[in-house]
């Protein structure tokens, strides 16, 4: 391992052993100020380590901490803090037992494939004005009771170009176990959260169909506590 490789896995090291060892007196300490801060902290540090990737699986681990479910497999709406915190740090002690067992890595050559092309709602110039508008038509038509219409400017143009489209490409995160991909939305500007580490730039999901004619008709869509203007880590503004 050379250097400089040797140096950032060090200083992840300490990090997160730093946030293990917060983390173990907030558990004893039960301050809800405290604990939301150091889970940011968290998601911020899981999200550098998985190098913003949603697929990776550090950051699978720590969203999957927070959902608990109860004895019959349903979702447990309310969780004790003190269960979250030692999933969490249960992750944490994950990441470092993964960062200790690094093994000299190679550096990737420059003669490597480029990266495939993926989806950017907020930093495509094309692509953005175009969403604003949809976005916003379909929202005044919900708001006015035009609920048939705002369906149509939201879903069903997507039905009715599916049921003569040749092709469908879609873009998204594949499971970690089975077939499928999710994730097929907007992955940036989530709102402080369950989900907002996972945010990043250049990794947004979406549905492009290639009708007969050679057309390209392509179905994104975003929750709407998701914002259009975001960072450089993806974080809204």
């Amino acid at each position: 391992m050379d250097e400089s490789l040797r140096h950032q896995r060090d200083t992840a090291l300490r990090e997160i052993e730093t946030l293990i060892e917060r983390g173990c007196q907030i558990r004893g300490a039960g301050s809800v100020d405290a604990t939301r801060a150091w889970q940011r902290d968290c998601a911020a540090a899981v999200n550098q380590l998985s190098g913003g990737s949603k697929a990776h699986w550090l950051a699978r681990a720590y969203s999957e901490a927070f959902l608990v479910r109860s004895a019959n497999g349903g979702v447990v709406v309310e969780a004790e803090a003190g269960e979250i915190v030692d999933r969490i740090l249960d992750v944490l002690s994950q990441g470092v037992a993964s960062l200790s067992r690094m093994d000299d890595v190679t550096a990737a050559s420059s003669g490597a494939p480029p990266r495939p092309r993926r989806f950017e709602f907020v930093r495509n110039a094309e692509l953005r004005p175009v969403l604003e508008r949809a976005f916003d038509d379909s929202r005044d038509a919900f708001e006015r009771g035009e609920f048939a219409l705002a369906l149509v400017l939201s879903c069903s143009v997507m039905e009715s170009l599916l049921t003569v489209g040749a092709t469908v490409y879609v873009f998204g995160a594949p499971y970690t176990h089975g077939l499928g991909v999710h994730d097929i939305h907007m992955n940036q500007g989530d709102p402080p959260g369950q989900f907002q580490h996972l945010d990043g730039i250049w990794q947004d999901g979406g549905t492009v169909i290639e009708q007969p004619n050679g057309q390209l008709a392509a179905f994104l869509n975003k929750f709407e506590t998701q914002s259009l203007s975001t960072d450089a880590n993806g974080l809204p503004i």
